[in-house]
């Protein structure tokens, strides 16, 4: 009996991770949630808290890309982004903000845009 309880419970528990599971990569997160801030070292803190907060393994959220190397900006302008779906993003956030969304629910309609004209 005692097993059975056991196994319920690891049951339990992996249906709970695998409903918070995160929806899209974590290539296509960072980018639209890049995609919605201006480029200080205190996005790059943001992006930890948040990426991990959607249930991304940490490690992944910690991984060196192109925004963020230790905790600190290191990518360009906007200049550099060659992004075609960028700015679909950053619109969706503007008009998200514009109509008094928090920053939290305009990051999640930026990610939805940019997923959305990405294609997946």
């Amino acid at each position: 009996m005692k097993t059975h309880l056991v196994f319920l419970a690891l049951a339990s528990m992996l249906i709970a991770l695998a409903s918070c599971a995160p929806t899209m990569s974590i290539d296509d997160a960072r980018t639209a949630y890049f995609a919605t801030v201006d480029g200080s070292d205190d996005d790059c803190e943001g992006w930890l808290e948040w990426c991990i907060d959607e249930g991304y393994p940490q490690a992944d959220c910690e991984e060196r890309n192109e925004y963020c190397v230790d905790g600190e900006w290191v990518r360009g302008g906007d200049e550099d982004d060659d992004d075609p779906c960028t700015p679909a993003a950053d619109a969706a956030y503007a008009d998200c903000i514009e109509a008094g969304g928090t920053q939290e629910d305009c990051r999640e309609a930026a990610a939805a845009a940019y997923e959305e004209c990405a294609g997946e």
